[in-house]
């Protein structure tokens, strides 16, 4: 079991921890949803764990992912409207 309120402090999500839970039932990846409190504003923040057993290179493959999007923003796709790719801080 994982420690969400822990697990959310290491990125920058701009507000204070509401509640988390797990999110969805992929099989390879965990994911959670996280709620903040942006000044009286809940924000919902999605989080992933990506399994290195699966993805051997997970830095380089989140470097990809965050190219593309960023790109896919630039040209306004509406796919990605409000998607912003974020890491976690090293402790």
């Amino acid at each position: 079991m994982y420690d969400i309120k822990t697990i959310s402090g290491m990125f920058d999500l701009r507000g204070d921890f509401v509640c988390g839970a797990p999110y969805g039932s992929g099989h390879i990846n965990d994911t959670f949803r996280v709620i903040v409190d942006q000044a009286g504003l809940r924000v919902s923040y999605i989080l992933q764990r990506i399994n290195s057993n699966v993805f051997k290179q997970p830095i380089p493959l989140m470097e990809n992912v965050k190219r593309v999007t960023d790109e896919m923003q630039l040209s306004q796709s509406k796919l990605v409207m409000g998607l912003h790719v974020g890491t976690a801080r090293e402790e």
